[in-house]
C-alpha cells in the first residue's frame, strides 16, 4: 500500500492493515523462534548443495573472507552444527532462506550436502524469514541492520519499502510537535513502537535520527561501512567532507592508518576551516597525519631507526626555536 494513500486517511489505512499486521506479527515471531528448533512435523534432512537456490532478496551483500574461511575450517572439523532453513520449490529444488554463510562455507570446502530444515512458506513468509534471520546475526553491520529493519517494517505494515523512511520521519516530527502534512494515526504508531520493542535494538526516534541518515552517505563511505572497514561514528564524520577527492584521501587514511574518531574529526575540522593558503592547509594535514601514524608505530622502540628519529626531532626543534 502506498504511503500517500495511507496518510490521506490514516485511520482507514490502520484498520485496513491492522488485521494483516497482527497475523504478520505472529508469523514473524514464530519464524524467529523456529530458527532455534524444529516446528511441528518438521525434520532435519541432508540436502545436496547443487539443489539449493539463493533467494531473490539477499540482505547480506558483503561476506568477510577471513570469517568465512574460519567458518569453513570449523565445518570441516566439526560439521554444520546449526541447520539452514529452506523451502521447497518445483522440480525437487529448494530456496535457501537462512544460513547464507554456512552455505558458502560448505561450497568453499566442496562439501556435497548440508543439513536443512524444510519449511512450507509462501513468498511473503519466506521474505520475512530471510529478513528476520539476518537481523538476528551478531555481526550485523549498521547498514545491513538499517536496510533489514526498513524491509521488515514494510512487510509488517503492508507498505512499499520506499515509503517507510518518510513515514518514520513523519512520526518523529509529529511527536516533536513539528508541523506535518497529515497526522499519523495512534494505532499505526503503536504498531511501529511494538516492532521496535520486539527488535530490542533502538527506539523509533533513535532509528530515524541516527540510522536513516546512513543510507544517504556518499557511496565510497557507505561501501566501507558495509564492509566493516569503518565504524558508524567515523563514517558519519568523514561524510561531512564535501570534496570527493579530500574525502577519499581521508577515508583511505582512516582505514589504512586506523585513525581514531578524534583524529578524523580533527582532520575534518581542518578541511572545513578556511585556510590562509592551500599549501599551508595541506602541510598541516600532512603533519597531523604523520604525527598520528608515528605515535602508533612507536618508531623510538626500533633500534635501527633511533638515529634517524633523533635527527628528525633535532631538526624540528631547531625549526621551532627559529634556528634554521
Amino acid at each position: 500500500m502506498n504511503l500517500r494513500r495511507c496518510l490521506k486517511n490514516s485511520k482507514r489505512c490502520y484498520r485496513h492493515t491492522h488485521d494483516h499486521t497482527k497475523t504478520a506479527k505472529r508469523k514473524a515471531l514464530s519464524l524467529t523462534q523456529g530458527f532455534a528448533g524444529l516446528g511441528e512435523g518438521e525434520e532435519i534432512k541432508e540436502i545436496s548443495l547443487s539443489l539449493l537456490d539463493l533467494p531473490p532478496y539477499q540482505p547480506r551483500a558483503y561476506f568477510d573472507e577471513i570469517a568465512l574461511t574460519e567458518l569453513a575450517t570449523s565445518i570441516r572439523e566439526h560439521g554444520v552444527i546449526q541447520p539452514v532453513l529452506v523451502r521447497p520449490k518445483l522440480g525437487g529444488r529448494y530456496e535457501l532462506l537462512a544460513g547464507g554463510r554456512r552455505y558458502r562455507a560448505c561450497q568453499a570446502i566442496d562439501r556435497a550436502t548440508i543439513p536443512a530444515i524444510v519449511r512450507e512458506l509462501d513468498d511473503r513468509q519466506a521474505l520475512t524469514a530471510t529478513v528476520t534471520e539476518n537481523l538476528l546475526r551478531e555481526d550485523l553491520n549498521p547498514v545491513e541492520e538499517t536496510e533489514g529493519i526498513l524491509k521488515l517494517i514494510a512487510l509488517r505494515l503492508n507498505l512499499d519499502e520506499a515509503d517507510i523512511s518518510p513515514l518514520l520521519h513523519a512520526v518523529r516530527n509529529q511527536r516533536q510537535g513539528r508541523k506535518i502534512s497529515r497526522s499519523i494515526d495512534d494505532g499505526l504508531i503503536a504498531e511501529l513502537d511494538t516492532l521496535f520493542g520486539e527488535l530490542g535494538r533502538m527506539t523509533l526516534e533513535t532509528f530515524a535520527a541516527h540510522r536513516l541518515p546512513l543510507l544517504n552517505l556518499p557511496p565510497d563511505v557507505l561501501t566501507a561501512l558495509r564492509r566493516g572497514q569503518l565504524a558508524y561514528t567515523k563514517a558519519m564524520a568523514i561524510a561531512r567532507v564535501e570534496d570527493a577527492a579530500a574525502r577519499a584521501a581521508l577515508l583511505e587514511s582512516a582505514i589504512g592508518d586506523r585513525l581514531s574518531l578524534s583524529e578524523i574529526r580533527l582532520q575534518v575540522k581542518a578541511l572545513h576551516s578556511p585556510p590562509s593558503d592551500v599549501d599551508g592547509r595541506e602541510l598541516k594535514q600532512r603533519f597531523e597525519r604523520l604525527t598520528a601514524k608515528a605515535k602508533r608505530s612507536q618508531l623510538w622502540t626500533n633500534r635501527d631507526r633511533r638515529v634517524q628519529v633523533e635527527e628528525l626531532l633535532s631538526n624540528l626543534e631547531r625549526l621551532l626555536e627559529g634556528g634554521g
